[in-house]
């Protein structure tokens, strides 16, 4: 089990993600991968939304982003971005309304940190 300030700062990880998401600072599935991450030390990956965020996550898994987008083909590459930007689009209004809905669950952690 977490101590208190491991959990809160995690919460506030989380919170911070969704707030970069809601605000599109940073992209859908990038945002999700980082939450199922982190909603696997807060032992929380079978709870909805984080749950649904799997799901997500799964069905995106092939996007490359990051430091492996560096071996990927020029063409390839812009062919996966397309296809990426519009996944996202697609899943865009129900992980923004989830993001919210995690920073609503997790709004004291800002204060017990």
């Amino acid at each position: 089990m977490l101590d208190l300030e491991r959990q809160s700062a995690l919460r506030m990880q989380c919170t911070d993600i969704c707030r970069s998401v809601i605000r599109g600072k940073i992209g859908l599935i990038e945002g999700i991968r980082s939450l199922v991450s982190l909603s696997f030390d807060l032992g929380c990956e079978n709870e909805q939304p984080f749950l649904g965020f799997r799901g997500i996550d799964s069905q995106s898994d092939h996007f490359p982003l990051g430091e492996s987008r560096a071996s990927w083909n020029k063409d390839a590459l812009a062919r996966e971005d397309a296809k990426r930007v519009e996944f996202e689009q697609d899943f865009r209004e129900k992980v923004v309304a989830d993001c919210k809905e995690i920073v609503d669950r997790f709004k004291g952690a800002e204060s017990k940190g």
